[in-house]
């Protein structure tokens, strides 16, 4: 039913392509392929241009189709997430239903947790076995050892082996396994209708279908129809989100005993970024006194970045403060809500680390609740191939 009620609106489906220095434009999209994105402009017709896959920073549907997500979401140490259900555990492998891409099989040590629609896990916290949270208030803790459709198994610490009706759970988060090993390869962000993301390898567009490949899914090509999505990034092209990064250190430092540790993509508070009527999917959310510094090593040439208080806080005061190695090369002090910073665009100029600070201001670290808004390092400024029109 999903596939009668989306397909008749391919024809009119419009996009934002965002190429590599920033600059978007309303297109058409008409194919992807492993060098380019083809796309007409749109008001330009037989103006369909050829973008090279380089420069191509993110391409999202300008008034997606929202579909109600499952009961269920997996959600993915590396950040995706994946509405469905569970269908099997074998050889340290999840079979994962998802109503899009079809049965996945997932390694266990990628899976932070498993919630309700309705629920949103601190997937900061680092617990030492699996806890399983059920509607009635009650918490099973132990080791997860099974999981299928209807139900979960937990092993508790006394080696007792807990059956849990799945109907019951509201969460289910899993031991930390430690830092998740980065790549440099190029690969793509794929977003949804029903909420989920996923991590492809390679993808292609054509005859009105976006064929991915996943990773640690084999060669499989799964196709999924192109009005089933929502936004397409590119990860380490042009840009490389701070957000998709680990940093070497983070510290946050409190005058009461209240932790706040930085979120990505994401406020302090586990909420979506947003500054007056535009939401962001990309963002730190930090609590003063709040210092991240993540490594470099020359591979992007700049740093981009603008910044806020997290909602509207009268007594929010900070001092905002970027550094490369020790040097201070951006400062704002007495910043207060209300305000989006200007863009600030930085040369790296081979500097080795990375740090951005939030101090405390005129009010020590009362309601000192701030963003990071789409912080990137930036491989180069590439001269844009799509018109330099304001999206419509």
């Amino acid at each position: 039913m999903i596939l009668l009620t989306c397909a008749p609106l391919f024809a009119q489906v419009r996009w934002s392509l965002t190429t590599a220095d920033f600059r978007s434009q309303h297109v058409e999209l008409r194919s992807i392929d492993a060098t380019s994105v083809r796309v007409m402009p749109v008001g330009q017709p037989q103006q369909e241009i050829s973008v090279p896959l380089g420069d191509v920073l993110q391409i999202q549907r300008t008034a997606p189709d929202k579909i109600e997500p499952g009961r269920l979401i997996l959600h993915l140490t590396g950040g995706g997430r994946l509405g469905g259900e569970p269908v099997s555990v074998k050889d340290e492998q999840l079979v994962w239903k998802n109503p899009t891409l079809g049965e996945i099989s997932l390694p266990l040590r990628n899976i932070a947790a498993i919630t309700s629609s309705s629920v949103t896990p601190n997937l900061d916290s680092k617990q030492t076995e699996d806890i399983a949270t059920l509607s009635n208030g009650d918490v099973v803790k132990g080791i997860v050892t099974n999981i299928l459709t209807d139900s979960l198994t937990v092993r508790s610490s006394a080696g007792d082996e807990v059956p849990v009706p799945l109907a019951s759970v509201v969460s289910v988060l899993f031991a930390s396994t430690g830092p998740v090993a980065g790549s440099d390869a190029r690969a793509f962000s794929v977003r949804f209708a029903d909420g989920s993301s996923i991590r492809a390898k390679s993808i292609a567009l054509g005859d009105g279908k976006l064929t991915v490949v996943l990773d640690n899914d084999g060669d499989v090509q799964r196709p999924v129809a192109l009005p089933l999505v929502m936004g397409i990034e590119q990860i380490n092209g042009p840009v490389s989100w701070l957000s998709s990064r680990t940093p070497s250190d983070s510290v946050h430092n409190s005058f009461f005993d209240t932790s706040w540790p930085a979120r990505m993509d994401q406020t302090v508070r586990g909420e979506p970024i947003r500054f007056a009527e535009k939401t962001y999917t990309r963002g730190i959310g930090v609590h003063a006194q709040s210092i991240l510094t993540f490594p470099l090593d020359g591979t992007y040439q700049s740093f981009r970045t603008q910044y806020a208080i997290d909602g509207d806080l009268p007594y929010a005061d900070v001092t905002v403060r970027i550094k490369l190695d020790d040097r201070v090369v951006h400062e704002a002090k007495g910043f207060k809500a209300g305000i989006l910073a200007p863009i600030a665009q930085l040369d790296l100029k081979g500097a080795k680390s990375l740090t951005l600070e939030v101090d405390y201001g005129g009010g020590y670290d009362v309601q000192d609740r701030f963003n990071w808004i789409e912080p990137a390092l930036v491989r180069s400024t590439a001269a844009s191939t799509v018109p330099a029109t304001q999206p419509h």
